[in-house]
């Protein structure tokens, strides 16, 4: 069995902020949202569209390193601080 780590949460906050330069997934509906979790690797951003409904069980498989996978609006730059 495969030894799973944890990443390390964020410990400061600066702004302006960049997410990881890994693949950007830009999922239109369930199904591809959850082809995004099965794909993903860590370091990846799955960007969901704002305003779109995703129904259904999702599932994030165990993915090796110790990066995040960031899930994020593609409303995000309109989010409050």
């Amino acid at each position: 069995m495969a030894t799973i780590t944890t990443p390390t949460l964020p410990t400061t906050f600066t702004v302006p902020y960049s997410l990881p330069g890994g693949v950007t997934w830009t999922p239109a509906n369930s199904a591809d949202l959850q082809t995004a979790f099965d794909n993903s690797a860590r370091g990846d951003v799955i960007v969901l569209a704002a305003g779109t409904t995703y129904t259904g069980t999702f599932k994030l498989p165990v993915k090796a390193g110790t990066d995040w996978i960031y899930v994020i609006s593609s409303n995000l730059a309109s989010l409050p601080t």
